[in-house]
């Protein structure tokens, strides 16, 4: 099964980061660790995400750089699909 993924950026006055789509369906988003200052520069916290699919007990993701973010964002959406898909 191919999902076809499309990352946009976030636009509004407080966003940042992006949002993980197939079609018009958003199913998660990333973008700046709010509990901590962008001078931090230790640690792997950097960034958070969140995933909007039902059942997903680790719902919230957090990495040190964008694309880290992304990928397991990505793996997670992937593996909850093909569980989906098995019923």
């Amino acid at each position: 099964m191919e999902l076809n993924f499309s990352w946009k950026e976030n636009k509004g006055q407080y966003q940042a980061g992006e949002s993980l789509f197939i079609n018009r369906v958003r199913l998660a988003q990333y973008g700046w660790n709010g509990y901590r200052s962008k001078d931090d520069k230790g640690g792997n916290t950097r960034y958070s995400g969140r995933i909007n699919l039902p059942q997903i007990k680790q719902g919230d993701i957090f990495g040190d750089t964008p694309e880290n973010i992304k990928a397991e964002i990505e793996k997670i959406v992937t593996m909850w699909f093909k569980e989906v898909s098995n019923v």
